[in-house]
């Protein structure tokens, strides 16, 4: 976190956390530097300007920093007594109260030392303050884990800085449902916490809890009392180092304040920028001077590395180790080089002792010490001990006063060894060298721009990456942004596309302004990186991963994605002007597929989906951006595939099928009809190619099919008579007209005759059918579709025969949907083209009526049963588009599946069911308006006409021929949707 200056109108950088695999932009955020503090685990810059005072885990000399313990295991009374005997609630604490109380489960979400474990015990007490012992559970554990051990009755579980899982984010939500129906289950609670919770905030964000540290001053008065402060401390002063302080250090501050006071004082009296200019004063060596300088540029690794980064430092100043054992020639392929050679009179004696410079580090150097927090913040300690300053403000003070004291004789030496940590470095290390050199252009931009920046902006990828880390680390700093965009734009402007080194300049700014460079001047940033996507490789596919990185960047400000989606958007349709395909126009198609196929960098979930979720008033210009690229041929089939994946990452709730609705009806709007229906195939085979996802491929669909015309119309409206009257082939049994069991032919007396069977035991045969034999188990026709011959071996042998019918037939499925009136329903008819195309297996499964499972087949859809909810029963003809579309959608996406048959939708018709219109013309109930709230008068009214005018409020769409109407609907459709009613937004 970043931390005022001196002048309280300077802005200032945040040293990076060191990581091992960093991203290219922008790098990790730095956490703490003791031992005793909780760590951030960013990926990314914070910025904080102007005074706003974030110094987390800042030694201040305060004791009190907790021995190692267990933390496992039953935490006893007394433990949770001495933890909340200087308890202060934050406002927070009511919410996650309520959270816990309400969902036996709340997540506390805090980067920093917050008092996060403090407050889960106090949560857990408050909830059952005389149980059994609080259980803390293994931070480690997967929520996969948790549930395999289970949960006793009416316990208190604990996870404290759970670490983040690394499984996918789709696994971790089942996961995580199950974990809450256990809890569930034994009226068990649970209170997690941890530093980040993609998951939780993914798909849980009801149960997480954004932690914050109560007032500091509120606590320390908690601890030390009323009691007047001791002579000489300011208050101010007090109030500014305490607003600096984990809870933990608060306590202990007061604490020793009211005990040694004097010690206190010289601790909160402290400055950062003294103590280091008293250090410099003191004339320490060279050697000293270059540990220094190298752990200001490369900050907070582990000591082994250090050593090594060192080690070569001297080597290239000419003070190598004794020994000879310096250099770098086992990190990352850095080797010793440019110090003297080592003469054997120079080598230690045997009795001479080994520097104990570990030691001296970790306890007896005024600036360095070393560290064993974990920079990621999961609760473990990673790569061993880490070499820090003992304040985090003295690195820049620390570079600020070699710039002020020293010339070339130490600078020649330190700028070689950064250009060799930047070409052959390891990652973390190229990390905190691009802040070191953020930190150094305070002094001259253009000493850096031309010492260092030119010479790895054209270099190699691990230095042109140094490079772009730079730029945005710059522009952290109101004072330096500027300068870095002007650099970048220098880089970009390359006089020649042909020359090498511009073309490494390039892609070195498409990636500085993929970055914070693009989130400080977005305009800018994107409108020259759609300038460089137009360049070819490897200056295109920088910039296309860049301006998908940056619209990524924007989910969370809704503001700033309207308006990256609004330019891209504009870059593209100007590129596409008059339907150009040129070597432009594909560009510009690469740019947005690599943009809706791109993924967060933190949480690994579509860039898309997370827009689509949170940010629903974007969808259209998602859905245009998703219209261009499924047009194009070379584009269609990644651009289905990101499609798919977005789906994925939406989740599955009510909000997740909004969000696709929204986006198919987005993606309509950009289609012709004959787009839409050249795609909806190829759309369906990759949407059920993927996962099943709680309908959302049928959400999506059904927006995007929707009023998309039928195959067949009719002239006129449709009642329930006419369907009723209309032949469908549903009065007589299919596809298995009859079967007859058959009894076995007896052997005749004259054994030179052939067996035969009596044609007449066999069941008449109507035209457009088959007779099918049941033979050994198995089914076959007898070869000859004339009259069956009594003697055919098939014929003799069956046990069964079965009339078969084979002629394409039409067959209606009929769903019963309420409406908004109590006493009416919509009749929906999905009238589907049947044949018969393997008699063999039709028999074999002895299927005598098809509409029933045709219907069972549509009562899977769990929204088409509440399509009507919300609707009177006067509105057929609103009703009709979204079951038209729904049914179509669905039947694309998972369409009927009957052994032996072709089943084909062949259109959707809404009625007003027959017992409504019974109803209406038998008059024998007539409530009136108060029986039915605001839709009385509406009802009253309905009922209230003829026959003839109730028959007219069906919809004019084409109406297949029906059996009868009115059906009761199918028992497992009632029992499947009857208990859940959906709003109408939901389906919309």
């Amino acid at each position: 976190m970043a931390r005022p200056s001196e002048d309280a109108d300077q802005a200032v950088l945040t040293p990076p956390e060191p990581e091992r695999d960093p991203e290219p932009d922008p790098p990790a955020a730095e956490s703490t530097v003791d031992a005793g503090a909780e760590s951030p685990p960013h990926s990314q810059f914070t910025y904080h300007f102007n005074g706003d005072v974030h110094a987390f885990g800042a030694n201040f000399g305060v004791s009190g920093v907790a021995p190692i313990r267990r933390v496992t295991g039953r935490i006893s009374g007394a433990e949770v007594t001495e933890a909340l005997r200087h308890w202060v609630a934050p406002a927070e604490f009511a919410r996650a109260e309520a959270v816990l109380r309400e969902h036996r489960v709340v997540v506390l979400v805090s980067p920093d030392s917050s008092g996060k474990r403090t407050a889960a015990l106090a949560l857990l007490h408050r909830i059952a303050p005389d149980a059994e012992p609080i259980r803390s559970l293994v931070p480690t554990d997967s929520y996969a884990r948790l549930v395999s051990r289970g949960f006793r009755d009416n316990q208190r579980y604990l996870v404290h800085d759970r670490v983040v899982s690394e499984d996918p984010l789709a696994l971790q939500r089942f996961d995580a449902e199950r974990l809450i129906a256990k809890l569930a289950e034994a009226n068990a609670h649970l209170v997690i916490t941890t530093a980040a919770a993609p998951v939780e905030r993914r798909y849980f964000e009801h149960l997480v809890v954004d932690w914050r540290p109560p007032d500091r001053m509120r606590l320390f008065r908690a601890v030390f009392g009323n009691a007047p402060l001791p002579a000489g401390l300011d208050g101010d002063l007090l109030a500014a180092r305490v607003a600096q302080l984990p809870p933990g250090r608060v306590v202990a501050l007061a604490e020793q304040l009211a005990e040694q006071p004097d010690t206190a004082l010289d601790v909160l009296r402290d400055s950062a920028r003294g103590k280091v200019v008293e250090w410099f004063d003191a004339g320490p060596t060279r050697r000293d001077v270059l540990t220094v300088a190298a752990l200001a540029v490369v900050y907070g690794l582990s000591e082994q590395l250090f050593e090594q980064l060192l080690a070569d430092l001297l080597d290239q100043a000419g003070l190598s180790e004794p020994s000879g054992q310096g250099g770098l020639s086992g990190v990352s392929g850095l080797g010793g080089t440019g110090g003297e050679a080592e003469q054997p009179d120079q080598r230690p004696a045997p009795d001479q002792a080994f520097p104990q410079r570990r030691a001296e580090w970790s306890s007896r150097h005024p600036l360095i010490t070393t560290t064993r927090a974990d920079p990621r913040g999961t609760g473990r300690p990673r790569g061993g001990r880490r070499v820090v300053f003992r304040a985090e403000d003295y690195r820049e003070w620390v570079i600020a006063e070699l710039v002020e004291r020293y010339d070339h004789e130490l600078w020649t030496p330190l700028r070689a060894w950064m250009r060799r940590v930047a070409r052959s470095g390891p990652p973390e290390a190229r990390v905190q060298l691009a802040f070191a050199v953020a930190l150094l252009s305070r002094d001259s931009v253009s000493e850096v721009e031309e010492s260092l920046l030119a010479e790895w902006s054209d270099g190699g990828p691990a230095e042109r990456l140094t490079a772009s880390c730079v730029l945005s680390m710059m522009c952290v700093d109101d004072s330096l942004a500027p300068d870095a965009l002007r650099i970048a734009l220098d880089w970009a402007t390359g006089a020649d596309q042909a020359d090498q080194a511009d073309r490494q300049r390039a892609v070195t700014a498409a990636g500085a302004l993929g970055g914070a460079l693009g989130i400080r001047y977005p305009a800018e940033a994107l409108s020259w990186l759609w300038l460089l996507a137009m360049r070819d490789s490897p200056v295109r596919d920088t910039a296309c991963a860049s301006i998908a990185a940056l619209i990524g960047e924007t989910a969370g400000d809704a503001e700033a994605s309207r308006f990256a989606l609004g330019l891209t958007t504009a870059e593209l349709r100007d590129r596409l002007r008059g339907n150009a395909r040129g070597a432009e126009a594909e560009a510009a198609l690469d740019v947005v597929t690599t943009l809706l196929s791109s993924v967060r960098a933190d949480t690994g979930e579509p860039v898309v989906s997370v827009l689509l979720r949170e940010q629903p008033d974007n969808t259209d210009a998602l859905g245009a951006l998703w219209a261009e690229v499924l047009r194009s041929a070379a584009h269609s089939e990644p651009a289905v595939t990101a499609l798919r994946q977005a789906l994925e990452g939406l989740g599955q709730d009510d909000t997740a099928r909004q969000a696709a609705h929204r986006l198919g009806a987005a993606v309509r709007s950009g289609l012709s009809d004959s787009d839409r229906v050249l795609l909806t195939q190829d759309l369906a085979e990759v949407l059920r190619a993927g996962p099943r996802q709680a309908g959302l491929p049928h959400a999506l669909l059904s927006a995007l099919l929707a009023d998309q015309p039928t195959a067949a119309t009719a002239p006129g409206p449709a009642t329930t008579e006419d369907t009723a009257t209309a032949g469908s082939g549903q009065d007589q049994t299919y596809p298995v007209v009859e079967e007859r069991r058959l009894a076995p032919v007896r052997r005749r007396w004259w054994r030179f005759f052939r067996r035969r069977r009596d044609t007449a035991e066999l069941p008449e045969r109507r035209p457009g059918t088959v007779h099918v034999f049941e033979v050994d188990g198995e089914y076959a026709t007898c070869g000859d579709r004339g009259h069956p011959r009594g003697h055919h071996r098939v014929v003799v042998r069956a046990v069964s025969v079965s009339v078969v019918d084979v002629r394409e037939r039409t067959v209606v499925a009929r769903l019963t949907v309420p409406s908004a009136n109590a006493a009416a329903a919509f009749q929906i008819e999905a009238v589907f083209r049947c044949q018969v195309t393997a008699p063999e297996e039709v028999a074999g499964t002895g299927l005598t009526d098809l509409a029933p499972l045709l219907t069972d087949h549509l009562a899977q859809d769990t929204l088409l049963p509440n399509l009507g909810t919300g609707l009177p029963v006067s509105a057929v003809n609103q009703l009709w588009p979204r079951a038209d579309a729904r049914i179509r959608a669905y039947c694309v996406v998972d369409p009927p599946s009957v052994p032996g048959m072709t089943v084909a939708l062949q259109r959707v018709d809404v009625l007003v069911a027959r017992e409504s219109r019974g109803a209406a013309q038998g008059r024998a109930w007539q409530p009136g308006p108060a029986a039915f709230g605001h839709d009385g008068d509406e009802l009253v009214d309905l009922f209230g006409r003829t026959s003839d005018a109730v028959s007219t409020t069906s919809t004019t769409r084409p109406v297949a021929p029906a059996g009868p109407a009115g059906a009761e609907p199918h028992q497992h459709q009632q029992r499947a949707h009857g208990p859940r009613v959906f709003d109408e937004d939901e389906l919309n």
